[in-house]
């Protein structure tokens, strides 16, 4: 969750499972994640443990773009030197935009 951009497969699944283990999410869970998707959705994830999929995470603003698994490397590095070279642009990914933060191409 602290990326410039996030690109994921068809029906990847994403989630906090740390719950499952008996652990608290740590900073990722419980501070950016109510930061990209709203706090109510956040604390079901949370609290749930119940993972995502990539299509519902673009919904909600954790994944930027859903790709082939033949095209994840291709348009991640493309995507990563657009970025660099500021042909591309984005926005940082804790900046509060209301309920939702707004996401726009977060690499790591």
């Amino acid at each position: 969750m602290g990326c410039h951009a996030r690109v994921a497969v068809p029906k990847a699944q994403l989630g906090l499972p740390e719950l499952t283990l008996g652990i608290i999410p740590g900073f990722g869970g419980t501070q950016r994640l109510p930061r990209l998707v709203g706090t109510s959705k956040a604390v079901e994830m949370m609290l749930t443990s119940k993972p995502i999929t990539s299509e519902e995470g673009q919904k909600l603003g954790i994944i930027d773009a859903i790709v082939s698994s033949e095209e994840l490397l291709k348009v991640s590095r493309l995507w990563a030197l657009e970025i660099a070279e500021k042909l591309k642009p984005w926005v940082r990914s804790l900046h509060i935009n209301g309920e939702h933060n707004t996401i726009i191409y977060q690499f790591c």
